[in-house]
């Protein structure tokens, strides 16, 4: 395979031209709504995966339902995964904490979980990074980009490693881009339905990620000003 400029040849018989190909460049994300209201939009997001998300992928693992019937075989062993990540993320966006929960179990953990070029894991950590970058946290984003680049590409297929990479740089394709700014104004159906359109599920996979993310943000931003308010009377 060799890359130029104008194109990419794999072998003697396929070749992509890129001379006519248009360049996308992403809008500023939109403003990030209240804590209420994005715990409201997280409620919300969790109930459409209850219902509507597929069987395979993680996104039936945050929909809140405890029970673990449905679950795929994959979701049963991310869930208690993705439940350390969300712990450790809760803790990193606490500026009053330090951290206990290691860094590196609670991202490694999800790394190259899953099946395919790029495993379920893999997606919901990309759309974990969007939204941090979208809500504006900075450190989280940070310590969960050292965490990911420091062990890619041995835990994860090369396509994946390459797209982990260029999220923790906090580059995301333009469909991941309008999930996230869509989930951030509130529009819960478009973002599914851009979502439902990745891969066999991926969008659905990165939606996982958005929403833990999301919630564990909203949060710890609640709590952040009632002590605030509490302060101030």
């Amino acid at each position: 395979m060799s890359i130029s400029g104008e194109q990419i040849t794999i072998g003697d018989s396929v070749r992509f031209t890129l001379n006519q190909s248009e360049v996308w460049r992403p809008l500023d994300w939109p403003p990030c709504p209240s804590p209420d209201r994005l715990i409201d939009i997280c409620l919300a997001l969790a109930s459409r995966f209850a219902i509507t998300a597929p069987q395979e992928g993680l996104a039936r693992c945050v929909t809140g339902d405890e029970t673990s019937e449905r679950l795929s075989s994959l979701a049963r062993v991310a869930r208690p995964r993705i439940a350390s990540f969300q712990r450790w993320l809760s803790e990193m966006l606490d500026a009053t904490h330090i951290p206990s929960i290691a860094s590196r179990e609670a991202v490694q953990g999800l790394i190259g979980l899953g099946p395919g070029l790029t495993p379920s894991g893999d997606d919901f950590l990309v759309g974990a990074l969007a939204v941090l970058d979208a809500i504006g946290e900075r450190k989280a984003h940070a310590a969960m980009a050292r965490m990911i680049v420091g062990v890619l590409p041995v835990l994860t297929a090369p396509i994946s490693a390459s797209f982990l990479r260029a999220a923790a740089a906090a580059h995301v394709g333009e469909n991941l881009h309008q999930i996230v700014s869509l989930v951030v104004t509130g529009d819960v159906d478009a973002a599914i339905a851009v979502a439902a359109e990745i891969g066999h599920s991926s969008g659905w996979d990165m939606m996982a990620g958005i929403v833990t993310t999301l919630r564990a943000a909203a949060r710890q931003r609640r709590v952040a000003s009632i002590a605030h308010s509490l302060a101030c009377s």
